[in-house]
């Protein structure tokens, strides 16, 4: 007998701190960055998210539920460093990372475990502990072993003492990424940066996988 799902997917998190006093200049390298948009959050939009979350955590969390249509016009037409100084007194600011689409596919391997980066985002608050978060699916896989697999292999893809490519004879590919070194390279971007206002322990090399989602599992013979 054998285990099977119809849908999974699973969130992946990169914990990382920016040094003392380079906050709002991570914010506004995060500004800059065409790939990157500062999450807006409105009551009707996010109407499930609001009605969640007690007020005070609403505040903490997603402050921009405050901001009106004006607010946030204004916000737009300021300078990008009178923003980051703004948004630098917010307790959270959350940006969200667009993906290049069908950079690489799936080349002409068939022995892979394939996967889809669905969403990154970049968590940030004031202390200056953020987390970088990914949701990842494996494409056209059934099979549950992959999965754990595939989530067993994924938290060490940051970690360089590994070798990626040879371990447990499994591929990881993604058709956001050219390889996996790629990946890596984004993984450092966005947590060292390059205006050198982050800092890594070691120990927080490999990702936290924090939630497993799998719909409609079932037992097949």
């Amino acid at each position: 007998m054998e285990l099977k799902t119809n849908y999974q997917y699973t969130y992946f998190i990169h914990p990382f701190v920016i040094k003392e006093g380079k906050y709002q200049k991570y914010l506004l390298k995060m500004l800059k960055d065409k790939n990157c948009k500062l999450k807006i959050f409105q009551k009707e939009k996010d109407l499930k998210l609001y009605q969640y979350f007690l007020p005070k955590t609403r505040e903490f969390l997603f402050s921009s539920f405050r901001y009106g249509n004006t607010k946030i016009k204004k916000l737009e037409e300021l300078p990008i460093e009178t923003r980051a100084a703004l948004l630098s007194k917010n307790p959270c600011n959350i940006f969200e990372y667009t993906l290049k689409k069908d950079i690489q596919g799936k080349l002409e391997q068939t022995n892979g475990i394939f996967f889809r980066l669905q969403k990154i985002e970049i968590i940030c608050f004031s202390t200056g502990i953020c987390f970088l978060a990914m949701k990842t699916n494996i494409e056209e896989d059934e099979q549950f072993s992959n999965i754990l697999n595939f989530n067993y292999k994924f938290r060490d893809i940051n970690n360089k003492l590994i070798d990626l490519e040879s371990y447990d004879n499994i591929r990881i590919q993604t058709d956001s990424f050219e390889s996996t070194k790629t990946f890596q390279d984004f993984i450092y971007e966005i947590t060292r940066a390059k205006c050198r206002c982050c800092k890594v322990k070691y120990r927080y090399r490999t990702l936290f996988n924090i939630f497993l989602c799998m719909c409609k599992s079932r037992i097949l013979e």
